[in-house]
């Protein structure tokens, strides 16, 4: 099962890597800055990484699909599966 949000990137971070101390196998990893857009006008701003396999996007809205899935901590969360680039949504006032 998939759910799709209106997301602005805001901002794409250096990537990041590293050794894990448990594994000892390398990893690397990036993230952006993003916006989400709510329905109701309501945003709430946070930080997202992007699959392996995705190219990087660029800033800009986009309509996001997500799966839910457990992360390497085990904690329960969305994965990004794609994105496409959309229009400005529209502002509710009461939000701005």
């Amino acid at each position: 099962m998939t759910t799709k949000a209106k997301l602005e990137i805001l901002f794409i971070d250096a990537p990041r890597s590293g050794v894990s101390t448990k594994t000892q196998k390398p990893w690397n990893m990036q993230t952006c800055q993003c916006v989400i857009h709510d329905e109701d006008g309501s945003k709430a701003v946070g930080e997202m990484v992007l699959p392996k396999d995705m190219a990087i996007p660029k800033i800009g809205f986009y309509d996001a699909e997500f799966k839910i899935g457990v992360d390497f901590s085990k904690k329960v969360t969305g994965f990004l599966v794609g994105l496409a680039a959309c229009a400005i949504p529209k502002i509710n006032p009461a939000h701005s």
